[in-house]
């Protein structure tokens, strides 16, 4: 995959992510959030973090 490729890849990844976490907010507001989903929620959090510094990365090695 080429490099602006790999990087549409990733920001498609990560909004469908963020797009989970929004759901999985939406419910635990209103108390409806079940535990197995609130681990998918913490597990999901560390997959955005960690999707995001690639990001980052790639565009910081971009810009040099």
């Amino acid at each position: 995959m080429s490099s602006p490729d790999l990087e549409v890849g990733l920001r498609s990844e990560l909004l469908q992510l963020l797009d989970l976490q929004l759901t999985a907010l939406e419910k635990q507001v209103f108390g409806v959030l079940p535990e197995r989903e609130l681990e998918e929620y913490e597990h999901r959090h560390e997959q955005i973090t960690e999707l995001y510094a690639k990001l980052r990365k790639r565009r910081l090695a971009a810009a040099a």
